[in-house]
Parts: C-alpha cells; structure tokens; sequence
C-alpha cells in the first residue's frame, strides 16, 4: 500500500511542515503539494515516524516550506518539454524586523502523450510568520490548487502494442476525469516556557470538492479535513548526563460528503449512492533520548492511538425491484499502542548510525 502511480496515496503519512496535509483515513493527495515552495524534505521511516502516526509500512513524509528567510526578494523558474509540458514559478520572500513572508505561484500545464491525457495544475502556497519579543513566534500558511486532468483510462496489451497513444473509447465517451479545487489553512504557535523547555500548538484544515466522471459513475466528493497538535518539548540533564524528552496529544478528523451519479455521456444522470464517511484519531505519544556517552545515545518512546471509522448511509430509493433504505451505515473503532526502543551512535562529528524497533499492537477491536 502507498506504492502507486496514481493520486491515491495511501499508507505513507504526508505533512507539511510537521502537520498532517491529509486525511484522518490515512489518504493523501499529493498532487496538491508543490515541491517548488518546498525548502527540503524529511523522511521518517518506521519506528521514526511514530509523532506523526506512522504505524503502517511507509512511514512519514514531511515537506518543510520556505519562509521569508529562505527565498529572495524574486524567483522564477520557468520550464517546458515534450508532449506540451510547461511548468512556470513565481516566489518572492520578504523580511521586515520581526516579521517575514512567502508567496509562490505555479502553473503546469501537460498536454499528455496519450489521447485524453492533458493536465492542468495551478498551486498557491503562501505564509507569514511573526516573532515576539519573549521568543514565541507564530505563523500561518495558507494553500490554493485547482487539478484537472483527463483520464486516458487502461488499455490491453493487444492495443498497447498496436497504438499506445490510444486513450480507451469508454473513458473518452464518459468524458473520465479528475478535477477538484483544494483550499488549506494552518496555524503554528510556539512558546518558550523556560530556556530548556517550550509548548507548540498546531493545527490546520482543509477542503477538497472533488467533481470526478469515470465510465461506472460521476463521483461527486466534498471533504473536510482538520487536525490539531499539543506538544511539549524539554531539555534537561538527567543523573548528569544529556536528556531531550518529548510529549504530545493529536487529534485529526475528517468528513466527506460522498455521491454517485450515473454517468451519461459525461453528465450526471440518477444517484446511485449518497453517504457521509467519516474518521478520527486521537493519539499520545512520549519519547526521552538520553545520552549515555556524547556519542551513543538511547531512544525510548511510544504512541497509542484511539480510531473511529463510520459510514453515515443517506441513499433511499423506491422504484420497484433492488429498493435500498439507506440501511448500509455502520462504523467501527480500534485502538492500538507502538512501542519504541532504539539508539543513535555517532561514529564521527559527520556520520551518524540509527537503530529503531517499531511494533503496532491492535489489543482492542470494538464495534
């Protein structure tokens, strides 16, 4: 799971700067993300993404954003290639005493090598950041993307070798697509509370309205997203050695409003589903590094997590044979705990070695 070619990621825990740009259900579209806006990555595999939620295979990746410290006054980028391939940037960062900023626009534009293949994405990502006089800053992004792609759909290998531009006719007749406009807001404040300790608070929330044909159907999705973040840092020498402990509680929930439509001829015909899907999370979790020498030290650490999945059936149809009642709702919650146990040996000031062992143990399944 979260090895695919397509916008459906799942299994992989994506963020930006620190906090979840996806779903409570552990899906991620990432082609709302513009890694030109993007300062760098971080991966955290296994056991190292257990902050962010990473009980399963793939882990966490978190793109951290630029700031008004981190780009110049302008910046432009500009890029094109085959098959109608355009990618334009425009980025300015600005800084003015204790306060700083960041804008970056994109436009990519993919004409697509098959038949009903083109793609067009427009991304906005913006934040402000503001630092006061005690040493709390405080800073707020916000996101903007409209997708539209075209769907060329699959073909069979008889088709692929005759002509492997050829989009499949059904996709064509249903006019197959993917369009949707995404809106994202985050909030980020830290407060030192002492020299060797401080308090973060962070949260965000998104919305998708999807609008996406396929042959078997119009699936029609608008989704709301939030999460939010308490956490404790603190640094403090134990029985004289070096000590970094670190304490959180998260929650994250996620609403969509999901419908079928029949598909005629690319237009909506009769509904043939009406549901509300429906997830939450709430998770704690604690980990102490502690240096048993300057170069080897000890992690120890751990999450448990509360999840609650549900389907809100509204879908009711009386026309003779097949009737339905919306009688399909149901929901279940499960929680688990995933220990840490590991090490960090430094080698050398320039190398370090990680040895983490990570479990998720399921002990409760209620429905």
């Amino acid at each position: 799971r979260g090895l695919r070619n397509n916008c459906h990621l799942r299994g992989v825990n994506v963020l930006t700067d620190g906090v979840p740009s996806g779903n409570a259900n552990g899906f991620s579209d990432f082609e709302g993300l513009e890694l030109l806006t993007t300062k760098r990555i971080e991966i955290y595999k296994g056991a190292n993404a257990l902050r962010f939620g990473g009980n399963t295979m793939g882990g966490a990746i978190n793109l951290v954003t630029k700031t008004g410290e981190d780009a110049g006054f302008i910046e432009s980028r500009v890029e094109g290639g085959s098959f109608g391939f355009f990618k334009g940037y425009l980025g300015t960062g600005q800084v003015h005493g204790p306060l700083d900023f960041y804008l970056g626009a994109t436009d990519t534009e993919l004409d697509g090598f098959r038949d009903h293949s083109d793609q067009v994405r427009r991304r906005f990502y913006g934040n402000i950041g503001y630092r006061f006089s005690g040493g709390a800053t405080l800073r707020f992004d916000l996101s903007l993307v409209r997708s539209e792609e075209n769907l060329p759909g699959a073909l069979t290998q008889g088709e692929l070798d005759t002509n492997p531009r050829k989009a499949d006719p059904a996709n064509v007749a249903t006019r197959a697509a993917r369009n949707y406009g995404y809106v994202r807001g985050g909030l980020t404040f830290r407060v030192p509370l002492a020299e060797n300790q401080a308090l973060e608070w962070a949260t965000q929330l998104n919305y998708q309205d999807l609008d996406h044909p396929l042959p078997f159907a119009v699936i029609d999705d608008t989704t709301y997203a939030w999460s939010s973040e308490l956490r404790w840092t603190l640094a403090t020498p134990l029985f004289g050695h070096g000590n970094r402990f670190t304490a959180g509680l998260q929650h994250a929930g996620t609403q969509q409003n999901d419908a079928n439509f029949v598909n005629v001829l690319g237009n909506r015909g009769a509904k043939t589903k009406d549901q509300i899907n429906q997830a939450t999370n709430l998770g704690v979790y604690a980990e102490d590094q502690f240096d048993v020498t300057p170069a080897f030290t000890v992690v120890l650490g751990g999450r448990g997590q509360y999840s609650i999945r549900g389907v809100r059936d509204r879908f009711t149809r009386r026309d003779g044979p097949g009737d339905t009642d919306g009688n399909d709702s149901d929901s279940v919650d499960v929680f688990s705990m995933s220990p840490r146990v590991g090490f960090v040996w430094g080698g050398a000031p320039t190398v370090r070695v990680f040895g983490n062992s990570g479990h998720a143990y399921r002990p409760a399944l209620l429905a």
